[in-house]
């Protein structure tokens, strides 16, 4: 962000991001070594079903060289290993952040012939810069965009979503319907009925286009919208 904020007149500033970008002097954050966790043992190939942690390798922040980068996963199992390599609860719980990689590396050993690349989860240690993302720095210097932001859930998306409407996943781990007990309907009150309740306005700002919904207008297109063709959908 200092580069992008030093060429654009922005005001200098400590950021909390990645520490060798920091400046050397003044308020902290300061300036710090790349960040660098274990990576893939080299001697378990890239074939190999398994990327096996070696601290003799680490891997090093650095730059990615394209914005087309292939997909994290997310999920319950990677995002606790990912917090803790050997996250075991509720002994082995601290947040040591340290595998990434690793995630990165068995997720992407899951796909047998191929389909990913970065076999050794290299992406994961990727880092991006103003020149590669313009539009989203221009953003983050000018509005709030989730600054030092925490998902509610270690886990992904379905659940994350189930906090924002509701403040809870009451107690799932697992998106609703992924065994056949698991059928339950949440029935934690969402943001939005609470807001009516409290006699205070809200809308959802949705795009119809390339929907069944795209030529209708007024309360007819909101309706229709809101009965399964808007983002609204992914929250069922």
């Amino acid at each position: 962000m200092r580069a992008y904020w030093a060429a654009n007149g922005y005001p200098d500033q400590s950021f909390d991001g990645l520490p060798q970008f920091n400046p050397a002097s003044g308020t902290a954050p300061l300036q710090g070594p790349a960040p660098s966790i274990p990576g893939c043992d080299p001697s378990n190939p890239d074939g190999a079903s398994v990327c096996a942690p070696d601290a003799n390798v680490p891997v090093t922040s650095f730059h990615m060289a394209s914005v087309c980068t292939e997909e994290l996963s997310p999920f319950w199992n990677e995002s606790h290993l990912d917090w803790n390599a050997n996250f075991s609860y509720p002994g082995t719980i601290s947040p040591l952040l340290n595998g990434f990689v690793e995630s990165a590396g068995n997720d992407a050993r899951q796909y047998p012939g191929g389909g990913v690349n970065d076999l050794n989860g290299l992406r994961a240690m990727g880092y991006f810069q103003d020149s590669d993302l313009n539009y989203y720095y221009f953003m983050a210097s000018n509005f709030a965009t989730s600054d030092r932001w925490f998902s509610p859930v270690m886990s992904r998306t379905q659940l994350n979503r189930m906090y924002l409407i509701g403040a809870t996943s009451q107690g799932y781990a697992y998106p609703i319907g992924s065994n056949s007990s698991d059928q339950s309907q949440l029935t934690a009150t969402p943001i939005f009925e609470e807001l009516q309740n409290a006699g205070i306005s809200w809308k959802i700002y949705v795009n119809a286009d390339n929907t069944p919904c795209q030529n209708m207008t007024g309360d007819a297109q909101g309706k229709c919208l809101l009965e399964g063709y808007s983002y609204l959908n992914e929250f069922t």
